[in-house]
């Protein structure tokens, strides 16, 4: 027994980096990431499973399937938490499943999970502003107060806050309407003539109900764009139809999602702030 804890402690010495299990839309990926993470091989993990190596070889060349059991014991000598092991089961469910029923319940489950455990929110960096159910439905329903927020962040705009006025198409009188709704939301803090506080980063959750909407609005606001034909220097649209499986497209959506991120990331350590400009991105 002591060689055996010797072992799992040789091939688990490194943390494997369970908050993206749920990117992965296999076992077999799971399985694969794990190893590569920690420079081990099939064979070990195999082992220390106490599975056949060359049944386990079978397994991940796709010539056949863990059991639950199996998967199980796998799991547990990669020391993933309870709520890990219950998705990869799924997974292997997934994967053994002829049934088509049982198999569009499965995905429904493993799209849930997830979705609950893939929050773009929780990618990104810095600290987000904290908004009461009434405050968001007034920031969000209207995407004037967004771009104008969202100016304030530039120093000449804080200074000038008319300037916003020609910026965005704005009456002298419809601009300072929206700067007291931002003031009495609570995300600025104005003088006489200047702004002197803003926070910079509001996230709207994928599932809030106020987030469809906030979706037409954008790209409302993204048609009227294009058809002024007023394309910047940096500015890019593009469209795409395409066929795959359902896992591909799971895959593609989290790549979406690890685009945002670094593109926030980008913007974190942007040295100045010059203008503001708009992101959108779908698939459906």
């Amino acid at each position: 027994m002591h060689v055996y804890r010797k072992f799992v402690k040789t091939i688990l010495g490194n943390s494997f980096p369970v908050n993206k299990i749920y990117s992965y839309p296999c076992y077999r990926d799971v399985i694969r990431a794990y190893v590569k993470d920690q420079g081990s091989s099939f064979r070990a993990l195999a082992s220390v499973s106490q599975i056949h190596t060359s049944y386990f070889s079978r397994v991940m060349a796709g010539d056949s399937e863990f059991s639950a059991e199996q998967l199980f014991k796998i799991c547990k000598a990669m020391q993933l938490q309870e709520a890990h092991i219950d998705y990869v089961l799924l997974l292997g469910d997934l994967s053994r499943s002829s049934h088509h029923e049982h198999k569009a319940f499965l995905k429904q489950r493993i799209v849930a999970l997830r979705e609950d455990n893939l929050r773009l929110v929780d990618q990104l960096e810095g600290r987000m502003a904290k908004l009461g159910t009434e405050q968001m439905e007034n920031y969000f329903q209207d995407i004037r107060l967004a771009k104008i927020h969202m100016l304030l962040t530039i120093p000449k705009f804080r200074q000038h806050p008319l300037q916003m006025a020609r910026r965005l198409g704005l009456s002298e009188l419809e601009l300072n309407r929206c700067l007291e709704r931002l003031t009495r939301i609570g995300l600025i803090r104005m003088n006489q003539t200047s702004v002197t506080h803003v926070e910079d980063s509001i996230h709207l959750d994928e599932h809030h109900p106020l987030s469809r909407g906030n979706h037409k609005n954008w790209r409302i606001d993204c048609l009227h764009h294009l058809n002024r034909m007023e394309a910047g220097p940096h500015d890019y649209h593009f469209s795409a139809t395409f066929t795959c499986d359902w896992d591909t497209k799971g895959r593609i959506k989290e790549l979406f999602k690890e685009t945002l991120a670094r593109a926030q990331s980008q913007v974190a350590a942007c040295p100045r702030n010059d203008d503001a400009h708009v992101l959108l991105l779908d698939i459906y």
